[in-house]
């Protein structure tokens, strides 16, 4: 899910940052371009990087020669190689997510910024929906399985899309290993 990637950005500084702290400068404003937002299309693809989301600048590698563009800002560009730590989703990853809503025709769970739905054609037969329950819930007929919602349960990924919304998946429970986590006070 956490992978390593080299990438390369072209990063602007104000004139005013220009002095004995220029790299300290381009550094704090590629993290502040960068971190937090997401690649997608072409950046993957065509060049073998995977899309997701930039969680962290880890190393700057190299910062070349800044050029002045023609555009009277007084702006320098600096082209900046680097390598960052970037979450993405892998189809068939196993992940643990929390439930955030629970209704009849499945799961809607978070993991940090990726969001999944689970379908009720992805889950254990000998599970039902129950509405009648204090909150709705997937309950087995004996009831000691539960999942209702603020419960972790374990998926494996079958797809995903990633674009300017976010992360959205499609997961599974069905499967050895998957499915309700037990509480940890139950070891």
């Amino acid at each position: 899910m956490y992978i390593l990637v080299e990438l390369e950005r072209n990063v602007e500084v104000h004139p005013k940052y220009f002095g004995n702290r220029l790299d300290e400068r381009i550094c704090q404003q590629l993290a502040a371009d960068v971190e937090g937002r997401q690649l997608l299309g072409a950046c993957g693809a065509d060049v073998g990087i995977p899309e997701g989301v930039v969680v962290a600048v880890h190393r700057v590698e190299a910062i070349e020669e800044g050029e002045l563009p023609v555009n009277g800002t007084g702006r320098a560009v600096f082209h900046v190689i680097f390598t960052a730590i970037m979450l993405t989703v892998l189809k068939h990853e196993v992940v643990e997510v929390e439930v955030e809503k629970v209704n009849k025709l499945g799961l809607l769970c978070v993991a940090g910024p990726i969001e999944l739905f689970v379908s009720i054609y992805n889950m254990p037969h000998y599970l039902q929906f129950d509405n009648t329950a204090v909150s709705p819930c997937f309950s087995n007929s004996t009831g000691d399985v539960k999942i209702e919602k603020d419960t972790v349960v374990r998926v494996r990924i079958m797809g995903s899309v990633i674009n300017s919304n976010g992360i959205k998946c499609t997961a599974s429970i069905e499967g050895d290993y998957l499915g309700l986590i037990p509480h940890s006070d139950t070891y």
